[in-house]
């Protein structure tokens, strides 16, 4: 699922660049980096733009965010089932403990989006949800 978002910049906002914009609406610092790297992620009218862009009053400001795996907003993770359950030490509705090797992210960060901790939880609680 793709989403695409626009803002009008209203006069409080002008003179603000477009990463201090976005920051201050909730995009987190590692959104803000992927949408760098997105063709078109981050367009200021219409055209695409840097993240230390100026914005002027009635701007817009268009985000386009696509999820990673094409359908459910949860990364893409490159774990299979058996080894993601050999990490899990104990698990009932409430908890959860693992066992995380020593070279495994707890949460993305540069050069580590995809296979970290987090999202591996995140995968394997989505796959619970649909099954």
């Amino acid at each position: 699922m793709d989403r695409t978002l626009s803002y009008t910049i209203e006069a409080a906002d002008d003179g603000e660049n477009v990463g201090e914009y976005l920051h201050h609406h909730g995009y987190s610092q590692p959104l803000l980096i992927h949408l760098k790297k997105t063709q078109e992620g981050i367009l200021l009218n219409g055209i695409w733009c840097y993240v230390n862009s100026i914005l002027h009053t009635g701007d817009i400001l268009t985000i386009h965010i696509q999820d990673h795996d094409g359908s459910t907003g949860i990364p893409a993770t490159k774990i299979s089932e058996e080894a993601f359950t050999s990490m899990v030490a104990y698990e009932d509705e409430d908890i959860l403990v693992m066992n995380k090797p020593a070279d495994l992210p707890v949460h993305p960060s540069l050069g580590h989006y995809e296979d970290t901790l987090a999202n591996y939880c995140a995968w394997h609680y989505h796959n619970q949800l649909v099954d």
